[in-house]
Parts: structure tokens; sequence; C-alpha cells
């Protein structure tokens, strides 16, 4: 998570962040401006904490002032051809300076949607022909040839298989991660490096297929005139709109049942995703198929912005009216709660809320840049973080905001309280599978 780039100035709350944008703007032209390297460049460098974007510290949720530390990054690669195997794609970054040992990783699994194949490069060692990589874009790994147009990213944008299920898939996971978090970074443990979507849940079910959702988490534009900095519910709407178009996209099996996963704001967003669908009869299939949501610190009354709305104090046409509709009280998720209460009575709804109180954002006094050392504070409250629906169950958890998905091993309690209820969705199914197999010998 993990470009080392001269930080942007930002703010970071759970999984929110604002920069300025123009900041934004020079950093985009740099990313993008030069030639990359030539693939003999194999240069290594360990990967610093410090040295990161505030899209990579809102992913993994640090802008906090600590000592540099080293962590590995993960990127995505699009457009495998089916006929390749992990060596062949190995063999092919190899020209760009990986080094298949150690640590480093490279996993491939088949696309959401299509019929190519998506790799996870995961790097413990940084390699210089990655430092050139566009930031919110994607590149093409040279070298492909006419045919094949790899295409390399950081970003994670849009839906990510995690694992390489078995045929009869039972059902599918979407794991959504909040605003300004990434689809990777934000699930992923600071400390045991392990992403548990990616390396623990797909040793419990051969049966289920795992996808994280990412989208664009910048909380304002490049361009000040862009309508969605003075209009946040073009925003959220544009959002949903792209979140369920990716669903359909996925899923050639429109019976198939889904689990969301929702941490923080990326619940919010599940949410609007399903008002989407009541709106229009041809995605009722996913409101049907809807078995199981789980709710991670989910500001389902409102968020603690204050701190932040102090920070963009200095630019309000920017993220002022985004943060206003998430607020404590907000009316716009109080009508998003009315709208869906007969969606989400029909399935299994299970709020976990966090314990533990996180480091808020305060100004320095010398530096006058924004860090995550602030009295600390419940984010989401045990109040705000629930639907207080009849089939809601409800679980405390003993993390912070950020960490309250962030687990560490497969003991974690809490991760064994998801697992159960994957298990059930799935028991059902395979009930359901064996009832109608009955009937149909019998006929």
């Amino acid at each position: 998570m993990d470009f080392p780039l001269a930080p942007i100035p930002s703010i970071a709350v759970g999984e929110l962040s604002v920069g300025t944008a123009s900041t934004v703007n020079s950093r985009r032209k740099r990313a993008a401006g030069g030639a990359p390297p030539s693939p003999r460049s194999t240069k290594r460098s360990t990967y610093s904490e410090t040295e990161r974007s505030p899209l990579d510290r809102a992913g993994s949720d640090t802008a906090r002032s600590s000592e540099p530390r080293s962590r590995p990054m993960c990127f995505r690669i699009s457009n495998v051809p089916l006929t390749w195997g992990k060596e062949d794609l190995v063999e092919h970054l190899k020209r760009v300076g990986f080094v298949d040992k150690g640590h480093n990783r490279v996993s491939l699994y088949p696309a959401c949607s299509g019929d190519g194949q998506v790799a996870l490069l995961n790097l413990v060692e940084y390699f210089e022909w990655f430092r050139q990589l566009s930031i919110t874009g994607s590149d093409t790994l040279p070298g492909c040839g006419s045919e094949t147009n790899l295409q390399i990213d950081r970003h994670f944008y849009g839906l990510t298989p995690l694992n390489n299920p078995k045929k009869n898939i039972a059902a599918d996971v979407v794991a959504v991660t909040g605003l300004a978090g990434h689809a990777y970074g934000s699930w992923k443990n600071r400390t045991k490096n392990r992403m548990w979507l990616h390396d623990f849940l797909p040793c419990e079910f051969n049966n289920i297929r795992i996808m994280t959702y990412g989208y664009d988490t910048t909380l304002q534009s490049a361009d000040d005139t862009d309508p969605a900095n003075v209009n946040p519910a073009k925003r959220i709407l544009d959002l949903r709109r792209a979140f369920v178009t990716s669903l359909t996209n996925a899923r050639s099996s429109p019976e198939r049942p889904i689990v969301f996963l929702g941490h923080s704001l990326g619940g919010i967003l599940i949410l609007q995703a399903l008002l989407q669908c009541k709106l229009h009869s041809m995605h009722q299939d996913l409101i049907e198929a809807t078995r199981t949501i789980c709710f991670f610190g989910t500001p389902q009354k409102g968020l603690r912005t204050a701190e932040l709305e102090e920070a963009v104090n200095e630019e309000p046409n920017k993220v002022a009216n985004l943060l206003f509709q998430l607020r404590v009280g907000s009316e716009f998720l109080e009508t998003q709660a009315d709208d869906l209460v007969e969606v989400l009575s029909q399935c299994n709804v299970v709020t976990f809320y966090e314990t533990v109180e996180t480091a808020t954002v305060t100004k320095s006094s010398t530096t006058g840049k924004w860090t995550r050392d602030g009295p600390p504070a419940i984010m989401v409250t045990k109040d705000s973080a629930q639907l207080f629906l009849p089939n809601e169950q409800r679980i405390p958890v003993s993390s912070n905001h950020s960490d309250i998905v962030k687990f560490p091993d497969p003991s974690n309690e809490t991760y064994r309280s998801v697992v159960t209820q994957i298990k059930m969705c799935i028991d059902m199914v395979v009930r359901q599978r064996e009832i109608s197999r009955k009937i149909t010998h019998i006929s």
C-alpha cells in the first residue's frame, strides 16, 4: 500500500481522509509524467509507511506520527490469459525486476467477469519499476506483445477476486471498504500483514467466491468545478450505480446468494446499492439474492465528523457538504434506513460495533499538519451502528474503528463470528438444493 512518493497533506479518521485538490493534481502529474525506467532497472528498496500517498495511508488507516516501518505491498494485474499459469506470469514479471523468492507472492484467480484471470502480486521488497506506476490509473506491463495486454494497478477499483472456488459455487461473498479506504489494504492486519479475506477465508470454504470492491475514495475531485464537490447526493448516486453495475456484470447466476461485508461507510454503500435495486425492477434479483449483511462500524445514524469538519473549514466547498450528510443526526441516513426496512427484514443482518476508542485528528501547533494524535473517541457509537431491526444480531468487538476488520489470525473471535454467518448461509443453500433435487427426482 505503497507509493514511495512525498506524502500529500491529508486527514484520516478510520477510513476517512481528505487532501487538497492542488496537491492531488500535482501528484497525479508526477505519477503520469516521464517514461518508466528500463526493465533492466531492478533496484530494490524496502517499503516505508511514511513514504506513502494519502490514498495508501488511508487504505491502512495510518495517518499518524509514527516511526517508519516496513510493510508489504499488493498490486493487481488484470487481463491475464486463461492459458497462462502462475509460472508464465512470473517469467513475464521478471522483465520488470520481479524476484520470485522469499515472501514475494503471486496469486492467480478467475476474473470476476469475463474470461480472463486476475493476479495479485504481494511484494515484500520494493522494485524500482513499480515506483512509476499511476496512483489512480492503470499501466500496461511492457513487452506483452500485440495479443496480451496485462494491466497493473494499485487502486483496486471495482471487484477483485480473492480465491479460486470450485465450480459449484454456493454463494458470493462481497466485501466493501469505507470511503478513503482500500479494497485490499483496509482488511489487512497491521502487524502480521495478513489479509483475512485472501489468506484465511478461502481455507474455511471451497465453495464460495470471495470478492472485494474498491471505488474512488478521494472525497473531492481535483477539478474544482466537479458538481460532486458541492453535491454529495450526486456523488453517492454515482457510487451506488457503479457498484450495482459491477455486481451485475460479475454474476452469471442471478439466483446465487450474496453475503455482503461492509466496513464503516462501505456499509452505507451496500445499503445505497440495495436502494438502487429497489427502485429498478431490472436489479430485483440482487435484492432477492442478498441473504446476509455484516456491518462493521457502519454509521447508520452518523459518524463523528467534528474534527474533520474543523479540518476542512479552510476549503469548505470541497468536502463540507459530504461530511454534513454523514454526521450524527443526518437526515440522509435516517431516510435511507426508513426506505430499506422492508428489504432488510428479508435477510440476515449482523451488526458488529466497536468498543475501543480511536485517536481523533488534531492540528499540530508547531508544524500545522493534521495527524491522528488527538483525544481518543468512539467514532461510531453503539447506538449509531445499529439499525434496531427485529432480525438484527448485535455483536460488540473489542477493537477501534479501524481494527474492527483487521483480524490477526483465524482464531480471532470476530472472524469466527463472520465464518459462522457465512456457514449458516451456505448450509441453507445446500439444504434448499437437496430439497429441489428430491422434488425433481419424485417428479
